[in-house]
């Protein structure tokens, strides 16, 4: 029996943490800004199996950490966790913010001018 969409938005608007079983897989929908960072900073590791259904050789650009599940997902981990430490994030924030308002003042120039934006032209 499939749930109807209406009543589970209805339902997400309300409250902080639904669980709820689509078949026979449980879902859980989070809402709360406190617990989405506790899972996403503190208790990732624990958060491996989350796309059972997954197949992994469609694609090697679909193979990332929301997808994978299992020793996959475990190998990619322990990679990233080493590549994206917090130090190295808060040195590439200043790279990110750069390219940013360059890429927003280019399309905003564009955007004025009533020209076609060549996609090509945005990169550095």
């Amino acid at each position: 029996m499939d749930i109807e969409l209406p009543w589970i938005i209805t339902l997400t608007a309300v409250a902080a943490v639904v669980f709820l079983y689509r078949d026979s897989t449980p879902n859980l929908i989070l809402r709360d800004p406190v617990i989405i960072k506790q899972i996403l900073v503190k208790d990732f590791d624990h958060f491996f199996d989350r796309n059972p259904s997954f197949v992994e050789n469609i694609t090697p650009v679909a193979c990332n950490l929301a997808s994978l599940t299992g020793s996959h997902w475990r190998k990619l981990r322990v990679k990233l966790t080493h590549s994206f430490t917090f130090g190295k994030m808060r040195l590439m924030l200043l790279t990110i913010l750069g390219c940013s308002q360059d890429l927003v003042s280019f399309l905003g120039e564009s955007a004025d001018d009533n020209h076609i934006i060549e996609i090509k032209k945005c990169r550095r």
